[in-house]
């Protein structure tokens, strides 16, 4: 994600929360599966939402129509940051340390996720 598509994704999701992350850091390598099924669990819920919605009713909607109710119904989208190669980006989002994982709603900057870096408590919070 470049700064571009962030603030696209920001202006677009009422909830963002992104992993700035420099490549060389063991500490983002060792976060980055974690990261990844978190993202496949928030889109996960998402289908699910949509398709008890939608039930009985597949054939009214496009598969477009479909992918913009996913896209509606996510509770946060997960994004990553590479620091490395958008250091402009980081330095004006004042990233100090990897990873830093940030969530942003309604396009401001609401906190700084220190908790454990775990699926279920990334949910949760």
């Amino acid at each position: 994600m470049d700064e571009q598509t962030l603030k696209f994704a920001q202006h677009e999701n009422e909830f963002l929360f992104v992993d700035f992350y420099a490549s060389w850091c063991s500490h983002c390598q060792a976060l980055a599966p974690t990261w990844e099924v978190l993202a496949e669990v928030m889109n996960s819920a998402a289908r699910a939402s949509v398709d008890t919605e939608i039930v009985g009713r597949e054939h009214e909607y496009s598969k477009e129509d479909y992918d913009a109710a996913v896209k509606l119904a996510m509770p946060a989208m997960i994004a990553k940051v590479d620091c490395v190669v958008h250091k402009d980006l980081c330095m004006d989002q004042m990233i100090r340390g990897y990873p830093t994982l940030r969530l942003f709603v309604h396009d401001k900057l609401t906190f700084n996720y220190e908790g454990p870096r775990t699926v279920l408590s990334m949910t949760n919070w």
